[in-house]
């Protein structure tokens, strides 16, 4: 059964303004400002460098060829889908309303495993490597991601479930005639779930937060005109999301997850919309 979960464009005023995504070295004109991985990695949001904004809608598609099982590893594909738009911001959109040109598009598909563990363990190795494309120039990069995802379930009091969840990555991009702007980087965070008792549109729901903290062993780098050479270590996310275990059903897209998170660190902070448990 095929699963989808994406986030309409009229979404985006719900995400706010995001983190400065763009890569290193001098810039000589505003196309260099586009950051290939994190546009189609970040998923759905607002990206801001120098004085270009891009909005992006993300369509995390994926098919599940055979879940997991005792003993047994599931097979998942992957393909998400990222739609850019240039100079959109939530003034744009509340002034202007929804973009009439599309400016980026890009296609990561990738498959995923997972294998149960144990009843506490879960791990989710994956590969994904797609390409980009700027539709207003010439502009293009190959976009790759190797890594495992894991979660282990520390335990349930009175209904509310602690997670610690952790990540490892080796990714990045190539940009068409240049060189490989290389990403690595481990996150570890707590995943509190919470019951509420109530129900949205017939779904029971539970609240969701998830501190965690990324460290960059390739550091995370960021072209602005004022520090072009601007590097981050380290950052703080801070997610909150509603949860249901029945999902919903907008306009044909399966949702069990809607959240908000905010990232900090390095003097940079970005806000961005998920529709699915981010590790």
């Amino acid at each position: 059964m095929m699963t989808r979960r994406a986030v309409l464009l009229t979404a985006l005023a719900l995400a706010g303004s995001a983190a400065a995504l763009a890569q290193t070295g001098t810039v000589q004109n505003r196309s260099e400002l586009i950051n290939w991985y994190y546009a189609a990695t970040f998923g759905t949001g607002f990206y801001t460098a120098g004085d270009r904004t891009v909005a992006v809608v993300q369509a995390p598609i994926s098919y599940g060829l055979k879940p997991p099982a005792e003993g047994e590893w599931g097979v998942k594909l992957l393909l998400p889908i990222s739609l850019g738009f240039y100079n959109y911001n939530l003034g744009t959109v509340v002034d202007r309303g929804l973009p009439s040109r599309l400016n980026t598009v890009s296609a990561v598909p990738g498959v995923e495993f997972e294998r149960i563990v144990s009843p506490r363990l879960d791990l989710r190795p994956y590969v994904s490597a797609g390409w980009g494309k700027d539709l207003s120039g010439s502009d293009s990069a190959f976009i790759y991601d190797v890594g495992i995802r894991g979660r282990y379930l520390l335990g349930e009091n009175r209904g509310v479930t602690y997670a610690l969840l952790g990540r490892l990555s080796e990714a990045g991009y190539r940009p068409q005639g240049g060189s490989t702007q290389p990403l690595g980087f481990i996150a570890t965070g707590i995943d509190i779930t919470v019951p509420t008792g109530q129900e949205l549109a017939d779904h029971p729901i539970s609240i969701g937060f998830t501190p965690s903290y990324w460290y960059y062993f390739r550091q995370l780098k960021f072209a602005q005109f004022s520090a072009p050479e601007n590097r981050i270590t380290e950052q703080w996310e801070f997610a909150l999301s509603l949860i249901t275990s029945k999902p919903w059903n907008i306009l044909g897209f399966d949702l069990d997850r809607i959240g908000l998170a905010v990232q900090t660190g390095g003097g940079v902070t970005g806000v961005h919309l998920f529709t699915s448990q981010m590790f």
